[in-house]
């Protein structure tokens, strides 16, 4: 399930336990961060019809 929410507010650092953020991991290029988010506010009663993965015809991925 995918969830589309509007980001209210983002930190440079990993959420602390109980602040309500969501962590989004860090990498080789990019530091974690805390995001928040407003749930209120989100897209709600979405729905896949259908999805399938396919081949790239451009570069082959």
């Amino acid at each position: 399930m995918i969830s589309i929410l509007p980001v209210t507010s983002s930190t440079e650092h990993a959420c602390t336990h109980g602040s309500g953020g969501y962590i989004a991991h860090a990498s080789a290029t990019y530091r974690a961060f805390c995001v928040r988010v407003d749930r209120a506010d989100g897209m709600t009663d979405v729905r896949a019809a259908s999805a399938k993965a396919g081949k790239s015809s451009v570069d082959g991925t």
